[in-house]
């Protein structure tokens, strides 16, 4: 699915019911837009989750023998075949996101994933986080700095977990098989709301990674590092040594948890922006 056709399934939503601008939740909001590759919200978004689950079946049941030759997981090809065979639309749901509890908000990036089609239209696929606030200002990006393109590769580093990657690759299937799936740049987008109390104020928009990608993000990690160095008053000379090491450190590994021999707590950094 494109973004603007996510985009625009909210809009004639809210022209039929604009008291849901606050008084929805963002995430059900976007969820009436349908057509879901991953979705994070899955226990606020349980009725969305097992029609998206239906689709996969049915899709499934469709697919053409040699497409399932194709699959050389093992485990992908096991949780497929669950999907296609299931007795319940819950069973379905339980093998899309590789867990029993399936109905469980994950709390990790992104909120969405737009499920791939075979019209190539504008932003087919996108990865979609959800930023909502009481003010003015865009809510805090605390898993991740907002960037134009992301990778499921990416988003596998991000969260340490391959549960977006594989049920993104399930739902997308056969679309998925095309080679280097998993390394392909998704445009990246925020769904922002802002005043989500205030009847008069509310403001949804849809907003592009590059509008916050002024700057490159390692360049943007870079120059942090430096700022960082020049406050501990690090030698010149020890400076331009030392950054080109600091600056490839991913986000990821910067905000691991450390073990300190002896140490009660487990210090990390955290990335915020």
């Amino acid at each position: 699915m494109g973004i603007f056709r996510f985009y625009a399934a909210l809009l004639q939503h809210l022209s039929k019911s604009p008291d849901d601008a606050v008084g929805k939740s963002l995430d059900q909001l976007a969820g009436v837009c349908a057509d879901f590759a991953y979705i994070g919200s899955r226990k606020t978004l349980q009725e969305i989750v097992l029609s998206q689950a239906e689709k996969l079946q049915q899709k499934l049941q469709q697919v053409n023998q040699r497409f399932w030759q194709q699959v050389t997981q093992h485990r992908l090809l096991q949780r497929l075949q669950q999907c296609k065979n299931a007795n319940s639309l819950e069973e379905v749901a339980a093998a899309w996101f590789g867990r029993r509890d399936w109905a469980k908000d994950s709390g990790v990036f992104p909120d969405f994933v737009l499920a791939l089609d075979d019209a190539s239209t504008f932003g087919n696929g996108s990865i979609l986080e959800l930023k909502d606030s009481d003010g003015s200002s865009i809510a805090s990006f605390n898993s991740t700095i907002p960037t134009r393109f992301k990778s499921l590769a990416e988003v596998e580093e991000i969260t340490g977990s391959r549960m977006v990657l594989e049920a993104a690759w399930l739902r997308d299937f056969p679309h998925s098989l095309t080679s280097g799936y998993e390394d392909c740049p998704r445009r990246c987008f925020y769904l922002v709301r802002t005043h989500r109390r205030s009847s008069d104020n509310v403001r949804i928009s849809l907003i592009e990674g590059s509008f916050f990608e002024t700057v490159s993000k390692g360049e943007l990690l870079q120059r942090i590092w430096e700022q960082i160095l020049d406050e501990s008053g690090v030698p010149e000379e020890q400076k331009r040594q030392l950054l080109p090491f600091l600056s490839r450190l991913e986000q990821t590994v910067i905000a691991r948890s450390r073990h300190i021999e002896g140490a009660s707590v487990k210090p990390r950094f955290r990335i915020m922006a």
